[in-house]
């Protein structure tokens, strides 16, 4: 179609034109009889005529002879399907043929070309209903519907006169070249220009292209004449929603130059050809339009340029976040213990001194809680590592889970661990420490699922700022000496530093049984969880 004249463009045109003619004609003054119709008067005809005659017998009793003669009716008769007669109360009385098969309720008991019903009276009195089912007269496939009266009639049109106006138009055109209004001189001028010119009627249609268009698009500036430039395979880009008019129908309609449009072509051969849009209106002095010129100025290797340049960027983004997760990740495994995800000492050291230094010149209180795990070697000597690795896990979940975000945990060695908790006093912190002793006793053995019945306890020490601690390691070690004097003193148990410098006995919750040699021994707590569970 693309490399189609435009006189059969024209002559096919015409054709189309004539047939439509025919076929409106047809819709309007019926000059084709209706086969349906015709069909259909002849079938109620024959049914009412049946009718009669059935009625006759029906009426006389004589249902046998009716039933001889319908059964005679569909045998010899290959139009007639079925055929059934009803009382008034819609009892069968006699059928022929497969009619419970055949026959279809018209909708509104109305009949139709294939199903035909015929009301029989005595007298004025509704006796009955004779229903037939006829044979479909409309075929199928292709061949059918070719060998029909009218579509041959049509065909016969469209063959006829496409050559009958192909003959007639071929000596019209050669007077009607749009491209004769055109001056030598404009055409070799256009053709010298490197970007492709386009100059279009008030109708779109292309009166004159240059050279350097058709080289583009891979078509003879000649054999577009005549054509629709709106009609090419033009696309908009991919970033362009608009979906408004193209640039020379938008310089018609408002009479002014349009720049900076951008459309794409598709080449027979598939290639995307990327252009430049410029339209501009052809004026008289009093402001007629005459036609549109129209540029397009291809940027496909500027476009395929900007595209590269663009995955490149994508590219180095894409790196750069790469970058940053294995930075994380490199910051975790420096700052992370690979066992339980605490801080290691290097880093919880590097993030709470500051935060020491600033509580101490606040004058806010901080405190710090020392963690062992009770009998922790007697673990790894009777299960061996690997359980005694699932003990510290566990413990490590506990203690997180109890805490808030903006407190520090961090394993400080072995089963140890240490704890610091910004702006707190050293009640809450007693409070936090006997929540976690108490969760690790009751919920980390039945955690840990390697070891059936294991208990796991743990000893902690309490200290703060208040208590005259100047320096983070002396906080520190006010703590972890609190945990040594819990551990003497039974384990499973805390510890505040403040009771153990000033000798008194510790006020502290009354703890479970330590650990003896019977390992699977459950504390009170442990007991009294499970019968709450």
């Amino acid at each position: 179609m693309r490399n189609m004249t435009p006189l059969l463009r024209i002559s096919i045109g015409r054709v189309s034109m004539t047939i439509s003619f025919l076929l409106i004609a047809d819709a309007l003054v019926g000059l084709v009889p209706e086969e349906g119709q015709q069909a259909f008067k002849y079938r109620a005809s024959l049914s009412e005529a049946l009718a009669v005659q059935y009625s006759e017998l029906a009426q006389n009793g004589d249902i046998r002879t009716i039933n001889v003669a319908m059964h005679n009716l569909v045998m010899r008769n290959p139009d007639i399907l079925s055929a059934a007669l009803l009382n008034a109360a819609d009892t069968l009385l006699v059928k022929a043929g497969a009619h419970d098969q055949h026959w279809v309720q018209p909708p509104g008991d109305q009949s139709t070309l294939n199903h035909i019903q015929v009301p029989i009276f005595d007298g004025e009195v509704h006796w009955g209903t004779l229903q037939l089912t006829f044979r479909s007269t409309e075929g199928t496939g292709l061949w059918w519907h070719l060998t029909r009266p009218w579509v041959k009639f049509l065909g016969a049109v469209a063959v006829f006169g496409f050559l009958g106006y192909l003959l007639y138009m071929k000596r019209t055109l050669r007077h009607l070249d749009p491209s004769a209004v055109i001056p030598q001189r404009v055409k070799a001028a256009l053709d010298v220009l490197g970007e492709g010119v386009v100059l279009i009627d008030t109708g779109g249609y292309i009166v004159l292209a240059n050279a350097s268009f058709g080289s583009v698009i891979e078509l003879q500036a000649d054999k577009m004449i005549g054509k629709p430039l709106s009609k090419l395979p033009w696309e908009r880009p991919e970033s362009d929603t608009s979906g408004g008019d193209y640039p020379w129908i938008r310089a018609m309609k408002e009479k002014n130059p349009q720049t900076g449009g951008r459309l794409v072509y598709t080449l027979p051969g598939g290639e995307m050809k990327h252009f430049l849009v410029n339209s501009a209106p052809i004026l008289e002095e009093r402001g007629a339009l005459r036609g549109v010129l129209t540029s397009f100025n291809d940027v496909t290797e500027l476009d395929r340029v900007n595209d590269y340049l663009m995955e490149v960027v994508k590219e180095l983004e894409t790196s750069k976040a790469e970058i940053v997760r294995q930075n994380g990740e490199l910051e975790g495994l420096a700052t992370r213990d690979p066992l339980t995800g605490c801080l290691n000492r290097r880093a919880f050291f590097d993030r709470v001194t500051p935060t020491f230094a600033m509580a101490l010149q606040e004058r806010t209180e901080l405190c710090c809680i020392m963690l062992d795990i009770d009998h922790f070697k007697k673990v790894n000597d009777q299960h061996g590592h690997s359980v005694g690795d699932e003990v510290i896990s566990v413990v490590a979940r506990t203690i997180t889970a109890s805490i808030r975000p903006s407190d520090f945990l961090c394993r400080y060695g072995g089963e140890e661990f240490c704890l610091v908790l910004p702006e707190s006093g050293a009640v809450q912190a007693m409070q936090i420490a006997n929540r976690i002793r108490r969760r690790i006793a009751i919920e980390s053995g039945a955690a840990i699922r390697m070891v059936t019945g294991l208990r796991v306890t743990a000893s902690l020490g309490v200290s703060t700022t208040f208590y005259g601690a100047t320096e983070l390691s002396q906080l520190i070690d006010q703590a972890d000496q609190s945990l040594y004097k819990a551990k003497e003193t039974g384990r499973n148990r805390v510890i505040n530093w403040q009771e153990l410098e000033g000798g008194s006995a510790p006020a502290t919750e009354t703890p479970d049984e330590p650990l003896s040699g019977d390992e699977s021994g459950e504390s009170s707590e442990s007991k009294a969880f499970k019968l709450a569970t």
